[in-house]
């Protein structure tokens, strides 16, 4: 059976990468914008929403096919080996001193960190380490009550998750896993003909921006978690929720969004469904554009407005990593094996 094509994936991908290159922009070296509050009000909510965003994309697009070692090899092509040399290319950028990373580190810690931790590519280390068991999770859904079977333990996960080691980014998959899982749920169920209702975009747009109110709000979760239910922990359990609650809103709303714009064939279609095409090499890219913009933009040219800077980081990011992907990775058989393109 030919895999069906959702072109709305696409785009909501565009979405995802663009929301991290955004977040990205959001300087904390050499220039703290975080301070700002808008900025960190900002640099929060894209936090919350990129990665759930990515991860539930990913579980949509999940498909398993032949065998285990086929399958295997195929994810280590397209993830784990763009993760290693890319990764390893940042990290020995921060173990050579320079003005131009926020920190660097020596050997030894650097390499624990990478081969360990994922380092600053942490995401793919974290996706490659969801799709290992990802088939099994795959059969569990065929099942009756496969929805319920599949989502109880991510749940657990998601709540349990600062009792999982950090080895391998094995917390960060544990937080994340229940995106991915809703995503595998969600493409079952538009197979059987569900529709979302755009009608409820501006309802989820309101509790995300609720939750991140109660979520910035630090003095109000301190002491509901401390001060009224020290015994019983029921403040952590909330904050999780809303942890959750709000990324899924978020994401509804984007994909309202993309619904909305299907068919208008306008730039902003094209440049979502080019950023959703590229996205994993414009990930692997946007820390050595970042590099460069925001040198020349606060160190070169001296911007100091905050929304300048930030306009600016984007911008020129997004030219950049697109520009370098398709006239460069895109070109060489190598680079394309490197970044993870298809032949």
């Amino acid at each position: 059976m030919a895999k069906k094509y959702y072109p709305e994936i696409d785009k909501l991908r565009g979405v995802a990468i663009l929301m991290v290159l955004l977040y990205h922009s959001i300087l904390v070296y050499p220039v703290d914008l975080t301070l700002n509050l808008w900025c960190r009000y900002l640099h929060t909510i894209l936090w919350m929403a990129e990665m759930p965003l990515f991860f539930l994309i990913s579980g949509f697009c999940f498909q398993y096919r032949g065998g285990y070692g086929a399958y295997l090899s195929g994810k280590v092509r397209r993830i784990l080996i763009p993760h290693l040399v890319f990764g390893a290319a940042d990290t020995f950028m921060r173990v050579i001193p320079n003005p131009l990373v926020h920190r660097t580190v020596d050997w030894q810690n650097a390499l624990k960190e990478f081969f360990l931790y994922g380092a600053n590519d942490w995401f793919l280390l974290s996706l490659f380490t969801v799709f290992l068991a990802a088939p099994l999770g795959l059969k569990l859904l065929q099942k009756k009550y496969g929805a319920f079977l599949l989502l109880i333990p991510a749940v657990i996960l998601f709540f349990g998750y600062r009792y999982i080691p950090e080895a391998f980014s094995l917390k960060n998959s544990s937080s994340f896993l229940i995106y991915f899982v809703m995503g595998m749920v969600l493409r079952k169920k538009k197979e059987q003909g569900l529709r979302a209702r755009v009608c409820f975009m501006l309802p989820a747009l309101f509790i995300g921006a609720a939750g991140i109110v109660l979520l910035m709000n630090q003095h109000w979760m301190v002491y509901l978690s401390a001060e009224l239910f020290a015994d019983i922990t029921i403040g952590y359990v909330l904050r999780r929720f809303l942890e959750f609650a709000v990324p899924l809103a978020f994401c509804y709303t984007a994909y309202c969004l993309v619904m909305w714009m299907q068919g208008r064939n306008h730039a902003a279609d094209r440049l979502l469904t080019m950023c959703g095409k590229y996205s994993l090499q414009m990930y692997l890219l946007d820390g050595y554009a970042l590099v460069v913009t925001r040198t020349l933009l606060v160190r070169v040219m001296e911007v100091e407005m905050p929304l300048l800077i930030i306009l600016g980081n984007f911008a020129a990011d997004t030219a950049i990593v697109l520009a370098v992907t398709c006239w460069i990775l895109k070109r060489f058989r190598v680079t394309r094996f490197l970044c993870g393109l298809k032949d």
